[in-house]
């Protein structure tokens, strides 16, 4: 599956927070840097990035575009 994946783009970004109740925080990490070698971002203390969390909008985000 990865490799299907990796060449559709020529870089790849991960956004992680580290207590993100339901994405496993450090599983996923490796998962991103091992298999597409992607750049992670860490956010401390954000959740799970939903509307439930508080987030409308992420604006962080579009300045990794």
């Amino acid at each position: 599956m990865f490799e299907k994946v990796k060449i559709k783009a020529e870089k790849f970004i991960a956004v992680f927070s580290d207590d993100d109740p339901v994405v496993p925080y450090k599983e996923n990490l490796k998962v991103f840097k091992e298999k597409l070698e992607a750049e992670t971002i860490t956010k401390h203390k954000m959740g799970h990035f939903s509307q439930d969390e508080g987030f409308t909008e992420i604006p962080f985000l579009l300045d990794l575009l």
